[in-house]
Formats: structure tokens, C-alpha cells, sequence
């Protein structure tokens, strides 16, 4: 047994232990875009900056929220961006896949992985960091008996491409948690999240289980296939 899977991490400890790296990286992110580009923050990544803490409130409550379910093979998030959410469980003895289309978010999350690592060696086999996008990228990790989790993909989709999407999670996965307010477009008042879902349930047949709420930003379901 080795040393790493002897420290498996609870989850208060696993966010601790990934608050210097992950802050360290953010801060690279916060520099380039506000002084070596000149531009406005990253306003995705400048609350974290600012207030110390790398995981956003929703991204620890869905961690306390899967903490308490079964345990998976392996938990594949997608757009996951620097990857906070699969590294993190990792730590906790999780395998995880961190999924997300840009290489630059992936090279910012390969460098908080390669900082545990030192200390954490097992962690290169339970992390995965893929840079591709879906469908594609379901072709590259094994979806057998995995969960699927998505917190933050906003950017609106054709209505094909949405119902695909639903039906080869469905296909694949055996369970998928996520963020109805932010899947494949922005449904932030109650009448858009509750057509939103409505839209989803029809495709799937099947209706969500809800599982927490973060104000009114961010309602997060799950469903098992």
C-alpha cells in the first residue's frame, strides 16, 4: 500500500491541501489577463484570487454533496477548467478526469497536479487532465460504471447538439450531476431552469433528482441511468 493511499483525504483536508497550489496558479491566471494583457480580470477566477479560497461555494457544496453518495469508479467533469473539482477528489482517493476543450486551462490544472504530485505521487494515477472536446472526448476515458458531472457550461448549444449530448451521457454514464442553470446555456430565473429541465427530463424520460441550490445561481440535479 502506498503512502498516498494510506493519507486518503476527507474533504475539509483535500481542500486545504489544494488552497497553496491552486492559488498559486490562479494568481497566474489573474496576472496574465489583468497585467501582461492588459484587460479586465477574469472575473471567474478573481473571487477565488481575492478571497483565498480556490473552490468556489457551489464546487464545495457539490464535493459535500457526492461525498455522501455512493462512491464511482471514476468521476468525469466536463468543462472542468483548471480542474479544482477532479483534483480535489483525487485527493479524497477518487479517480477523476478533468475535461475541458482550452489547453491553456488544462496546462494551468497539469501545474497544480504536478505541485501535489511531489508530495501526493499517486495522484498522477487517479487525475486524469484531457484537453478535447464532447462528444469527442467521451471517446478517450472509460465511461463504464463513471459519473459524469458538469458545473459550468454556459455556452449555448444548437438544440441538436443538446439533445445529443443528453442521450450519449445517458448512454455512457451511469449517473450525471449537474448545474441546470448553466447546461449548454444561461437558465438563471425560475421559469428558464424550470423549462430548462423540463427539456431535459423529455429527452431522458426520467426526472432528475434535485440536490442543492446555491442561492438563486446555481441548482444542481441528479440523475442515474
Amino acid at each position: 500500500m502506498s503512502e498516498f493511499t494510506k493519507q486518503i483525504m476527507t474533504l475539509d483536508e483535500a481542500i486545504e491541501t489544494i488552497r497553496g497550489p491552486a492559488l498559486s496558479e490562479i494568481g497566474q491566471i489573474h496576472h496574465q489577463f489583468v497585467l501582461d494583457n492588459g484587460s479586465r480580470s477574469d472575473r471567474f477566477y478573481e473571487g477565488r484570487w481575492n478571497s483565498g479560497d480556490p473552490l468556489a461555494l457551489y464546487e464545495q457544496k457539490l464535493l459535500q454533496a457526492i461525498e455522501k453518495l455512493p462512491p464511482a469508479k471514476s468521476y468525469h467533469e466536463i468543462g472542468g477548467g483548471i480542474g479544482l473539482v477532479p483534483i480535489t477528489l483525487g485527493l479524497m482517493g477518487h479517480k477523476a478526469v478533468n475535461i475541458d476543450s482550452a489547453q491553456v486551462r488544462i496546462a494551468h490544472g497539469e501545474n497544480i497536479l504536478s505541485a501535489l504530485v511531489n508530495d501526493y505521487p499517486d495522484l498522477s494515477h487517479r487525475v486524469q487532465m484531457l484537453c478535447a472536446s464532447v462528444p469527442q472526448a467521451f471517446a478517450e476515458v472509460d465511461t463504464k460504471d463513471a459519473i459524469a458531472i458538469s458545473t459550468n457550461l454556459g455556452a449555448p448549444r444548437s438544440e441538436e447538439f443538446f439533445k445529443s449530448f443528453l442521450r450519449t451521457v445517458q448512454d455512457l454514464y451511469a449517473e450525471y450531476i449537474f448545474d441546470v442553470c448553466l447546461l449548454w446555456g444561461t437558465h438563471r430565473t425560475e421559469r428558464d431552469w424550470q423549462d430548462h429541465l423540463e427539456r431535459v427530463s423529455t429527452v431522458w424520460k426520467t426526472e432528475p433528482e434535485f440536490l442543492f441550490n446555491v442561492g438563486g445561481a446555481a441548482r444542481y440535479y441528479r440523475v442515474r441511468f
